[in-house]
């Protein structure tokens, strides 16, 4: 009995208590500091993260932002790298005053980037008005070297914009995405031999087609290249759909790109869109790049997406004889074949045509034989990495009607390995690639 009571008491006793702490949380609950946002306006930098710092803390200082100086629109007889500097970054400012980073935080604030322009600013060529692209390509082949237009507007232009044996011209767009536009039909910009042209950020070469600029085909490729070509990151070609002349054939491949003769492209960025190749009574193909006759393509990385081509095949990139394509990266994706030909990312067609795949994608596109990749009329496709997307890859699928949708070989005329290469680019093979439905993905010449 007494230990009954002691009990009884022990289990009152822990009751009372708990009922007394749990009265006390609830009338006293327990209170966090608040937290504010410390927000980083680079004035026009590079983007800096904002932080959440809590009350009485301290924000960390950022690794110091940067930002590019783009001169004023017009003509410098300058290489690109010269052209373009960079501000220098002076420290973030406060209520007018530079920002002391062991300051407590109290409120939300603002922190503003300072900077100091180049001490340097490049003069423009005198007599050619800015944005003024003819009057640029007059004085520059008048004077052969080394120039760089900065453009701050669109502008139309008409056809056959020259560029002449020893001149190199870059074309930066200052601001906003600025396009040069075809006036009329006809070739945008001829790169001749020993001459060289590079797209640079911000600027699209737009063509004509019917269903956009000019409202009709075009009866060539925008750009034709027997030189050299260059696209960096933020560059585009788009919109020309070269229709053709039945009685000029070779006008009619390569809506886009038209690389023959020896030339040379380099695609280390940006976008070529839209275009076509689309003659259906006559031989066409390349809709977005042709490259033949001694030409190269090597693409690094961007996107050829959305090009549609005819008879002849390719309608991203049509490898023809005795032109040799590179890919190491980025993707050729959402091409059509929209006749009865093959080769709806990649085509590689006739004796000396060779497509080295060291890696990116081919995916989501379409044609009637070989959705992704058609090697035909002693054509060779050599791949060390990369993949190209098959039936049950879902939306990246290419696809066939003749259910050939990732590659498509013409039995002995055509030849599809997968191997390595040295540091020469010597290729080993390690085995074959057959014609397929299924994705193909390679890691240093090994199926993965």
């Amino acid at each position: 009995m007494r230990n009954a009571k002691k009990l009884w008491l022990l289990t009152s006793t822990i009751i009372i208590g708990f009922v007394v702490i749990s009265c006390d949380n609830a009338n006293n609950p327990q209170t966090h500091p608040p937290t504010f946002t410390v927000t980083f306006d680079s004035a026009g930098g590079s983007t800096v993260a904002a932080q959440s710092v809590i009350q009485g803390g301290m924000a960390a200082e950022p690794s110091d932002p940067t930002r590019e100086f783009i001169p004023a629109a017009g003509l410098y007889a300058f290489m690109q790298e010269s052209l373009l500097s960079n501000y220098t970054f002076v420290g973030w400012y406060y209520g007018g005053a530079i920002y002391d980073f062991s300051t407590p935080i109290t409120a939300a604030i603002t922190l503003v980037a300072q900077w100091t322009a180049p001490a340097e600013i490049p003069t423009p060529v005198t007599g050619v008005a800015a944005n003024d692209v003819a009057a640029a390509l007059t004085h520059v082949n008048t004077n052969p070297g080394v120039f760089s237009l900065v453009m701050d507007e669109h502008a139309y232009v008409t056809p056959g914009m020259s560029i002449a044996s020893g001149v190199k011209l870059t074309i930066i767009g200052s601001g906003e995405t600025q396009e040069i536009r075809l006036s009329s039909n006809g070739v945008l910009f001829e790169v001749n031999a020993d001459a060289a042209l590079v797209l640079d950020r911000n600027i699209t070469l737009v063509g004509r087609s019917i269903d956009g600029n000019g409202g009709e085909n075009n009866i060539t490729g925008l750009v034709r290249v027997s030189g050299d070509l260059v696209m960096n990151t933020g560059s585009g070609i788009s919109g020309n759909t070269s229709a053709g002349d039945i009685n000029s054939v070779p006008t009619m491949f390569g809506g886009g790109v038209h690389v023959a003769n020896g030339g040379t492209f380099v695609m280390h960025g940006g976008v070529i869109s839209k275009n076509g190749s689309n003659h259906i009574f006559g031989a066409s193909g390349g809709g977005g790049v042709f490259v033949a006759y001694g030409g190269s393509f090597t693409m690094y990385n961007g996107e050829i997406r959305n090009n549609e081509a005819a008879i002849g095949g390719g309608s991203g990139v049509l490898v023809f004889s005795g032109a040799i394509f590179r890919m190491y990266g980025g993707s050729i994706i959402g091409n059509k074949i929209t006749s009865n030909s093959g080769g709806g990312g990649v085509s590689v067609n006739g004796a000396g045509a060779l497509f080295e795949m060291h890696g990116g994608r081919i995916s989501s596109n379409d044609a009637p034989w070989g959705g992704g990749v058609s090697v035909i009329n002693n054509g060779v496709f050599h791949m060390s990495n990369g993949i190209i997307h098959g039936d049950s890859a879902g939306e990246n699928a290419n696809t066939s009607t003749l259910n050939l949708a990732v590659l498509h070989l013409q039995y002995e005329a055509a030849t599809a390995q997968r191997g390595t290469f040295n540091a020469s680019g010597v290729f080993t093979p390690l085995g074959h690639l057959v014609t397929t439905s299924e994705t193909i993905n390679i890691v240093n010449g090994m199926p993965r």
